[in-house]
């Protein structure tokens, strides 16, 4: 795969010709592709020594600094404690309209977790394949040179008095162990390279040359992706079974004081489940989703009301802002994704996707159906990541939410939760049940399974709540 070929010099002329023609071409797309508002994402990886930072110097160059942004991917092995592996570069993805660079990107932190390579190559897949089918424009480089040519420019590295001890030690050590890493960078490609946005692989043995070869790529790929018009291949999705919410025992009860007996020993368990998981360092996500009355506040608060606050937040998802639709819709949940050994709690989520914007017409049925594989490939990275899952439906039925409603009317008190929008929302009670029925059945697996809670009755609903978080955390602390 990477065979050293000789390459003819260039005069420099001839490459200042060059150069200066594809800068002003890039600079012409970029100014294109903000007009068009697509954002575009600049992957470079290689081996030390081969010149990516002057060849993405060169690209910024040619870019307006007001519509990129660079970011420099450090050896994180000894940071993947704080948060998963892709949360940084989530974090680092391009609005609508801009230009973010990765020097260095997902696939360098997978380099130094040889055990997951592939489990990793195919979550950067489907993250991949995500952000194309959203919109993004997605180029991917590979620089490489000779052991040779590597050696030589390593050594001139170490003689520069601006580089550490430290830093020419490694560089030195990657030069020793070129082979090895070459194989390792092969396995990568090899299982990375899947059709959907395929590697650009360049020899970097003569600097000129690379530096032109990556401006012209860029310069031909943008141009066609700017210009043709992605053709929208309708989505056919398989025949399930969908849920059924007219079987769930809506008649589950509780007194009072049982309620209160048990609230109190569960309280206590899940509050000593908090340390455990601060110090084992497992990040627990729970996901609550329900109709509109259905208890989702009263839960959250019952559910949080014995725990440290420093160890848990709760994050109410409503319509995104300017910022948030600027990226990929799923770019917020990843957002929040809590620090290892914290909670984040979600009162709605993002399977608002498959239903309000479904029901609405916020999103098209392209979108909302391509969805379903999203949202599972998203909570499958999150699982990978050693964390616990938790997605909870709170089902009530339409007597119910009627008279809950209308208390909340005649309540001065509880007026302010009691909204035009949950009026309208129930006249479409029948589209809203069919969507949550079809939700559940094509996101149900066993690493995130939903759990439907019965809520007619709230003591009943909250006691179920907490001792299904309980047990999925005591479950997890048993692997």
């Amino acid at each position: 795969m990477f065979t050293v070929e000789k390459i003819k010099k260039i005069s420099k002329v001839d490459y200042k010709t060059q150069k200066d023609e594809l800068m002003l071409k890039v600079g012409e797309l970029q100014r294109k592709a903000k007009e068009l508002k697509v954002p575009i994402l600049i992957i470079f990886e290689g081996m030390q020594g081969t010149g990516k930072g002057l060849i993405i110097n060169e690209l910024l160059l040619s870019l307006d600094p007001r519509g990129y942004n660079l970011y420099n991917n450090p050896d994180d092995r000894k940071n993947l404690t704080e948060r998963p592996m892709f949360w940084k570069f989530w974090e680092h993805l391009p609005k609508t309209g801009e230009i973010s660079i990765f020097y260095r990107s997902w696939y360098f932190s997978t380099l130094w977790r040889e055990k997951d390579y592939n489990r990793s190559c195919i979550d950067i897949n489907n993250i991949e394949e995500f952000l194309q089918d959203s919109g993004m424009v997605v180029l991917k480089f590979f620089l490489y040179t000779s052991k040779n040519e590597q050696s030589k420019r390593l050594k001139r590295f170490e003689k520069n008095p601006l580089s550490s001890k430290k830093s020419r030690r490694i560089a030195l050590r990657k030069n020793k162990h070129y082979d090895e890493i070459m194989d390792k960078w092969e396995k990568i490609i090899q299982i990375s390279d899947n059709g959907i946005v395929g590697w650009h692989i360049i020899c970097a043995e003569d600097l000129n040359f690379a530096k032109l070869e990556v401006l012209k790529l860029i310069s031909q790929e943008l141009e066609n992706r700017l210009e043709v018009k992605t053709s929208q291949i309708p989505i056919v999705l398989p025949t399930i079974q969908s849920f059924d919410l007219s079987t769930v025992d809506l008649k589950q009860n509780i007194k009072p004081k049982e309620y209160k007996e048990t609230l109190k020993k569960y309280q206590k368990r899940l509050h000593d489940l908090q340390f455990e998981v601060f110090k084992k360092k497992i990040p627990v996500i729970i996901a609550y989703e329900g109709w509109d009355a259905a208890g989702k506040g009263g839960n959250i608060k019952r559910l949080v009301e014995k725990l440290d606050p420093r160890g848990y937040s709760v994050i109410p998802i409503s319509s995104p802002n300017d910022f948030e639709k600027s990226r990929p819709y799923l770019w917020r949940f990843w957002h929040y994704f809590p620090k290892f050994g914290y909670f984040a709690i979600f009162d709605r989520t993002w399977y608002g996707r498959v239903l309000v914007e479904r029901v609405e017409n916020f999103a098209t049925e392209l979108e909302w159906k391509r969805s379903y594989k999203e949202i599972r490939e998203m909570e499958e990275q999150w699982v990978n990541s050693n964390a616990v899952v938790i997605k909870f439906w709170l089902q009530i039925d339409k007597d119910e939410q009627l008279r809950r409603f209308e208390e909340r009317k005649n309540n001065q008190d509880k007026q302010w939760k009691i909204t035009d929008e949950d009026w309208r929302n129930r006249e479409k009670w029948d589209e809203y049940e069919l969507a949550v029925s079809e939700m559940i059945a094509r996101t149900n697996n066993i690493r995130a399974p939903w759990t439907i809670v019965p809520s007619n009755n709230k003591y009943y609903s909250r006691l179920f709540v907490l001792k299904t978080v309980i047990e999925a955390i005591e479950d997890h602390l048993k692997k």
